[in-house]
């Protein structure tokens, strides 16, 4: 399976699920949730408030790469009909 993800953290820390020297496919044992002391320079308002454009600057990150990949996917499924097209042409003409 291939999978695609991204994070973005805003004042916030996690510890990996993975480690460099795990092996390919690791057994992850159930942990608790990880916990973050509120950073020294905000509230708790303060984060509050900020969350929620927070996650409005994640998703419009989000969505601008899946908008890159698509382009990219395009042009690579174009690139490759043209080469299909031009293959069939030459053998039409040997």
């Amino acid at each position: 399976m291939v999978a695609f993800a991204l994070e973005q953290e805003n004042h916030y820390r996690a510890p990996a699920f993975r480690r460099a020297d795990d092996p390919e496919d690791p057994f992850i044992a159930y942990r608790d949730l990880s916990t973050t002391d509120l950073p020294a320079s905000l509230t708790l308002d303060q984060m509050l408030v900020e969350e929620p454009q927070w996650a409005v600057n994640q998703l419009t990150y989000v969505r601008t790469v899946l908008a890159q990949l698509r382009e990219l996917a395009m042009c690579r499924l174009e690139s490759a009909s043209e080469d299909a097209a031009r293959n069939e042409t030459l053998q039409e003409t040997c």
